[in-house]
């Protein structure tokens, strides 16, 4: 599937797309966290709160809901483009 990244998650993963193979949002989520390691974490959760994502995921340009996050099936032919929390005031 195609993964988009925006916002300054382009600057950890260093792409601004990459082809990946995820069963679920959630494993998809848990590869990157693998693959980027603490900066990836640091970015995309809330601290203290182990791995709660802070962004919006959307798959085909439809955002999700977190409670699909776990049950939803990615297929290879997915868009999924994943937006990072807004930061400043």
């Amino acid at each position: 599937m195609l993964v988009r990244f925006f916002g300054f998650l382009r600057e950890i993963t260093k792409e601004t797309e990459q082809e990946l193979d995820a069963e679920t949002p959630s494993s998809l989520l848990n590869q990157l966290s693998r693959k980027y390691g603490p900066e990836w974490d640091k970015a995309v959760t809330f601290p203290g709160s182990g791995k709660a994502f802070l962004g919006i995921i959307c798959v085909n340009e439809r955002c999700l809901c977190e409670d699909e996050f776990e049950s939803l099936k990615l297929n290879d032919e997915d868009t999924v483009m994943i937006i990072p929390p807004l930061k400043g005031g």
